[in-house]
């Protein structure tokens, strides 16, 4: 059997937040907008995707021992006296724990991490031969539920393939609905000269949650792994991001969607990957396979990314009270429904989850408006702003809707609108927003901090208000090139 070198004190990231329900109601407490079909305001406490738990820690063995509890044989291994990790070596009985400070990675002579093909099957799957990046799989789950099963299998190009087969049972707590795998690395790697770390998925990701980490010694406890460096309170964790769909699958390092803790991710100590996933409190259940994982270097992503493939990313209704349009998540008229606001897991363009959003309108000049407050404030000199807008249900004939982006302490406004006549119903409509071509006095690209989506009823005509019920907008894919 070959030894296991040193298994890390990977963390568990923390729990994926509940998927919401579309239309919930009332705001989150930004602030912003305001002026009829233009805007303005002023921001409100920051709102961001929390990670809703801050995590466990799955053990796993560090330096003093030999092959591990892994390993069924009652015999010598790698880490016995005068060894790597046995008595008198490094970390061992005769040793010391090293000092709080990050691991100094090595450079791998090539991107591969793996693709399985020497991997051995013995629990766990082991892989790699320095000083090729070599490790092993590991996988855990919350208490009373069931880690997923990880096997080799032939994927799909004919290869060995990391099968992973989830079937983790009903969560009994909401707060535990966490199961994941990922490999640990033997050594600290050093991958600064990569930006991503790219996989194959082919199978059934079924109807559980999934995200992607890789794991800096920053990210873990000394207690866990003595390579580990993190001391936060709220726990040890990376930070991360989920993806829905199969095939090639690329993740920057940076550019994450849930923040770690602490929220660092440290190219030159990386001791491990991961793939969490989460029952979003039902029995979920998964089986694919991961193959062909690499470091790559990746275009960088949008200084905008929202695709609300799993939450709403930290958007929410703007309720600053407007003097001079009405803003319905502010002031609703007396017997008007407030606008609500909510997140449609099964709807989206170009892939499922978008924002939702119920309005009732009573008379012209009312809007409603979901935004997301940016701080600091991102550079978005020289791009445009993209999103896509459908009508799902009711009659919206009047108006429009409006794209739009501030800038600056004072929120300095600008907008594209789009009229109602262009939304059809069940149709995804693209609306886009150059901020090259703005020109309004104070304006600066470079200093953006809110981004929003506005659904305005419309200036008086002369002739009465149609009254219009409840209608349903969703939005999805605001990002920028």
């Amino acid at each position: 059997m070959r030894a296991v070198g040193r298994m890390s004190g990977l963390v568990v990231l923390g729990v994926v937040g509940s998927v919401g329900v579309a239309l919930g109601g009332g705001g989150v407490g930004q602030h912003g907008g305001g002026h009829g079909p233009r805007g303005g305001g002023h921001p409100g406490p920051g709102n961001h995707p929390g990670m809703g738990h801050d995590g466990h820690n799955h053990g796993g063995h560090g330096h003093g021992q030999g092959h591990g509890p892994f390993c069924p044989g009652g015999h010598a291994g790698a880490g016995g006296k005068g060894g790597q990790g046995g008595q008198g070596g490094q970390g061992g009985t005769g040793g010391g724990a090293p000092p709080p400070a990050p691991c100094v990675g090595s450079p791998p002579p090539s991107a591969l991490i793996t693709d399985f093909s020497d991997a051995d099957a013995a629990p766990p799957i082991l892989f790699g031969t320095p000083p090729e990046i070599s490790g092993g799989t590991f996988s855990y789950a919350a208490p009373n539920l069931t880690p997923p099963v990880l096997t080799l299998a032939t994927g799909g190009n004919g290869t060995p393939a990391l099968a992973v087969a989830s079937n983790p049972g009903q969560p009994t707590d909401a707060a535990n609905g966490f199961f994941g795998f990922g490999l640990f690395f033997d050594s600290c790697v050093d991958a600064s000269a990569y930006n991503a770390v790219k996989f194959t998925v082919n199978g059934d990701l079924g109807d559980c949650a999934i995200r992607f980490a890789v794991t800096s010694s920053e990210n873990v406890s000394p207690s866990d792994d003595p390579r580990g460096t993190c001391t936060e309170a709220a726990g040890c964790f990376p930070p991360s991001t989920p993806f829905t769909t199969t095939g090639t699958v690329v993740v920057p390092f940076f550019g994450f969607t849930f923040p770690g803790s602490p929220n660092v991710v440290d190219p030159t100590s990386l001791i491990g990957i991961q793939w969490q996933m989460d029952a979003q409190g039902i029995a979920c259940h998964a089986s694919f396979t991961i193959d062909d994982i690499t470091f790559v270097n990746a275009a960088p992503p949008p200084a905008l990314n929202f695709t609300f493939d799993t939450d709403a990313q930290g958007w929410g209704l703007n309720t600053f009270p407007d003097t001079s349009s009405t803003n319905l998540a502010a002031t609703p008229p007396p017997g008007v429904i407030p606008p609500r606001f909510g997140f449609t897991p099964s709807a989206g363009d170009p892939s499922p989850g978008s924002l939702a959003l119920g309005v009732t309108y009573s008379d012209f000049n009312q809007y409603a408006d979901v935004i997301t407050n940016l701080f600091p404030p991102v550079n978005l000199s020289g791009l445009t702003v993209h999103a896509r807008v459908r009508l799902v249900s009711g009659s919206f004939t009047k108006g429009g809707l409006q794209l739009h982006v501030s800038t600056g302490p004072t929120f300095v406004f600008a907008g594209s609108f789009l009229d109602a006549a262009a939304l059809s119903s069940g149709a995804w409509v693209p609306i886009d927003l150059d901020l090259t071509t703005v020109t309004d006095p104070g304006f600066d690209a470079s200093q953006v901090v809110q981004v929003g989506v506005q659904f305005f009823s419309g200036a008086p005509d002369g002739g009465p208000f149609p009254a219009s019920g409840m209608i349903t907008f969703e939005v999805d894919t605001v990002v920028t090139d």
